[in-house]
């Protein structure tokens, strides 16, 4: 007879291209969700947290005990000297200032440690779930198509003109990646999704061969093979329209792709061709369906996902990129629902 698995088997599975009981159903980043729950019907964070039930829940490190600003750092910036701002009602974060712009900038520029981040509020929650629900950390960005440090248009034109400004500021980036992902698998992290965009919704935000070029996809090839050899699971999200380099990710061996961007991306052929290879992770649309539809229409769009990319395992479902402010409250519970009912691989 089978036995139903709990949350934490259940995404294992999907990562691991099987079939679970259910189709898992996790968001790598839930936003403010939890706190409008709470907000709503009250109680801490984990009577909302249950309430949801998503099958996974995201950390982070503790932040380190004292943030010194070092030589190329720019006043009001993070601890990387990247100054951002919050946009409005969304709540997405521009890019306002950058502190490398040339190879000097580059050569003055001490990037922070993982030293002395510690992971106790990690090691916390691992042992508050007592194994039953996987446990995800992001690294938002890490060093494989990283524009943070030297601006957008900054690296999109240093290309051109001094690619090797770009690669060796990724390669900077990278080391700090390597070191504080180990640190999150050994306090308990059982995945961990990387945060660089590489497109936009027309493709690629260079070339693929210029990417090749600089490294790309070698550098996330060098995350996968280490965060494997510690016994993590590597998530690569990336919006947009990623076909043309698709392939790179799956041969740089990434475990699951996040989010599969529905309108400009089809699931279903990405399953198709790499279903084998990849677990899908999405791909209920947050921009559109979970903000602004019915609850009949989730209700729809869970069902066609589950269609295209639920056959044979190897599914994870989820919104479009994340559960930010504007989505409705009660279409995130129908989405959940709806996976609950329809995405049941075995019967009782």
């Amino acid at each position: 007879m089978y036995v139903e698995v709990n949350s934490r088997e259940r995404c294992l599975a999907a990562l691991q291209l099987e079939e679970p009981d259910l189709l898992p159903v996790a968001e790598l980043n839930p936003g403010n969700i939890f706190e409008r729950i709470r907000s709503h019907w009250g109680g801490d964070f984990w009577a909302s947290y249950h309430r949801l039930g998503l099958d996974a829940i995201n950390v982070g490190s503790d932040p380190p005990p004292v943030v010194q600003r070092r030589t190329g750092r720019i006043a009001g910036g993070d601890d990387w000297g990247v100054v951002t701002r919050s946009i409005g009602e969304t709540g997405a974060i521009a890019y306002v200032n950058a502190p490398i712009a040339t190879r000097d900038d580059l050569e003055r520029y001490e990037p922070p440690s993982a030293e002395n981040l510690t992971m106790k509020g990690i090691e916390g929650i691992v042992r508050e779930t007592g194994g039953r629900s996987l446990i995800l950390a992001g690294i938002g960005m890490e060093g494989t198509f990283s524009y943070q440090l030297t601006g957008f248009d900054g690296t999109l034109k240093a290309l051109h003109t001094d690619p090797n400004l770009v690669r060796r500021t990724n390669e900077m980036i990278l080391d700090y990646t390597l070191e504080i992902g180990k640190k999150m698998i050994d306090a308990g992290v059982d995945a961990i999704w990387l945060g660089d965009d590489y497109a936009s919704e027309e493709g690629p935000m260079a070339s693929p061969k210029m990417m090749r070029e600089i490294g790309v996809f070698s550098r996330l090839e060098t995350i996968v093979r280490a965060f494997h050899k510690r016994g993590g699971y590597v998530i690569k999200h990336t919006d947009g329209n990623n076909t043309p380099i698709l392939k790179d990710m799956v041969d740089a061996g990434i475990d699951a792709l996040h989010p599969v961007q529905p309108d400009v991306m089809d699931i279903g052929q990405v399953k198709r061709d790499f279903g084998d290879r990849l677990c899908l992770w999405g791909n209920i649309s947050c921009s559109q369906t979970l903000q602004e539809g019915s609850v009949i229409e989730v209700q729809e769009e869970v069902t066609r996902c589950i269609e295209a990319a639920s056959n044979g395992g190897g599914h994870i479902l989820g919104s479009s990129h994340s559960l930010h402010q504007n989505v409705n409250l009660e279409n995130v519970f129908a989405m959940v629902k709806a996976a609950r009912r329809y995405g049941r691989y075995h019967p009782l």
